[in-house]
């Protein structure tokens, strides 16, 4: 369902989606992808753009928004209340079920959109959850969907959306708060890479 829903936003405002690193990932195996984070169109291309059955860990004002938010919602996506702990610690239980299951899911690890593309300060939510159920990470970096609808706009530019999906990051090695921050910079760092590499080619 949400693949087909994603594919016809996709096509509507002629969207094309370029995806590399496909290689990384193994059929049959789970991961947690974190994302960086500049569009509402990320959303979709990232649907559309890996294989995995994913389910987004998001926050719960996103299931306002029209559209992505009825797709959030009845999609079988993960909703965090940030403004009431007590929620927000079901919502990574539930996550962690989701995992063990076989589900892959995916984070966006900034929390909200980059006006312009630039990479925000990472929140440890998605590497708490990494570490707690022993599921490797799978940094995603996405190019150039601030160009095609930018925060707080409703236009929509037609163009492409690249995807590159890194080598998973097993977590045996991280544990505790210290564990979380260090695979999150890690994590991190790469992503940025890839996004300051583009700007010089």
């Amino acid at each position: 369902m949400a693949k087909i829903w994603s594919k016809i936003v996709l096509f509507i405002f002629n969207i094309k989606i370029k995806v590399k690193g496909l290689e990384n990932i193994s059929n049959g195996r789970n991961y947690i992808y974190i994302s960086n984070h500049a569009s509402a169109m990320d959303i979709p291309a990232l649907i559309c753009g890996i294989p995995d059955q994913i389910r987004f860990l998001a926050k719960q004002e996103l299931g306002r928004i029209p559209l992505w938010g009825w797709l959030l919602k009845y999609g079988g996506y993960i909703l965090i209340d940030r403004r009431n702990p007590k929620r927000a610690m079901k919502s990574v239980q539930k996550a962690i079920e989701k995992i063990k299951s076989g589900v892959s899911v995916l984070v966006f690890a900034e929390g909200t959109r980059s006006f312009n593309g630039e990479l925000l300060p990472f929140k440890r939510g998605g590497f708490m959850l990494a570490i707690k159920s022993n599921t490797p990470i799978v940094p995603v970096t996405i190019l150039n969907s601030y160009k095609i609808m930018r925060k707080h706009k409703l236009e929509v530019s037609p163009g492409t959306i690249e995807i590159l999906i890194d080598k998973p990051i097993l977590v045996d090695d991280f544990s505790g708060r210290d564990g979380e921050t260090r695979l999150m910079e890690l994590t991190r760092n790469i992503i940025k890479q890839n996004l300051e590499k583009t700007k010089t080619e």
